[in-house]
């Protein structure tokens, strides 16, 4: 096990969607950054996995913060399960 009896595992991609939750259950990701969006700028894939370099963009268009994500794919290609890093700015 890698944490302790107390612990929990809690990876940023989804502290940030609990966040988004409950500061704004309604509007989800969209109402908390109006205006914000996602570039994909790479995509390296092997076998069944798949690492993404990312942008989220700003409503102006600017860099609001940049990370990775890790992902393993079903045979029909649908993602089976992702792992999101902001990088430090």
């Amino acid at each position: 096990m890698l944490t302790t009896d107390d612990g929990e595992f809690f990876p940023p991609l989804l502290r940030l969607l609990h966040v988004l939750r409950t500061r704004r259950p309604d509007a989800g990701f969209a109402g908390a950054f109006p205006g914000h969006r996602f570039r994909i700028d790479e995509v390296l894939e092997q076998h069944d996995r798949s690492l993404a370099r990312w942008t989220r963009l700003d409503g102006r268009g600017e860099t609001a913060s940049t990370g990775i994500s890790i992902a393993r794919h079903h045979e029909d290609g649908r993602l089976a399960d992702i792992a999101g890093f902001f990088l430090p700015a």
